[in-house]
């Protein structure tokens, strides 16, 4: 696959589940070869990897030491591997991704719903910045 996402996987873990992967890269497209179990518990490292990160930026932030080009590969290593958890979660949901599982919910909403009231969350939904419903809402 050309332009075929990855992440780097760390050195020191080895809780992946995906084998001896430490320190080497792991792409997009190799998930698809990975069992449920596989894919379950790199998901788990992956968002524990996270959690870490954003620990780190926090810490950062207050104080200043490592510089901009810290920051910036911290920052996109949290973004390639939410990415890498969005597309697992999504092969482990039966490749229904939050997007259509929300529109789903809202075509449900709109003919079990009054217009009043369809038309009132509608309107929160748009002032509203921040996703409304996810999939972990009707789950």
């Amino acid at each position: 696959m050309e332009n075929d996402l990855y992440i780097k996987l760390s050195r020191i873990r080895d809780d992946y589940g995906i084998g001896d992967r430490q320190g080497t890269e792991l792409s997009l497209s190799e998930l698809d070869g990975f069992t449920d179990e596989q894919l379950s518990q790199l998901c788990d490292a992956l968002r524990d990897e996270c959690d870490d990160i954003e620990y780190q930026i926090n810490l950062e932030k207050k104080r200043c030491e490592k510089g901009v080009k810290w920051m910036y590969g911290c920052k996109n290593s949290l973004k390639a591997r939410r990415y890498f958890i969005d597309h697992i979660d999504g092969i482990l949901n039966d490749g229904t991704s939050d997007d259509d599982i929300a529109k789903k919910f809202m075509e449900a909403a709109k003919s079990g719903l009054d217009t009043e009231v369809f038309n009132r969350v509608m309107l929160v939904a748009t002032q509203d910045s921040d996703d409304i419903f996810k999939s972990s809402d009707i789950s």
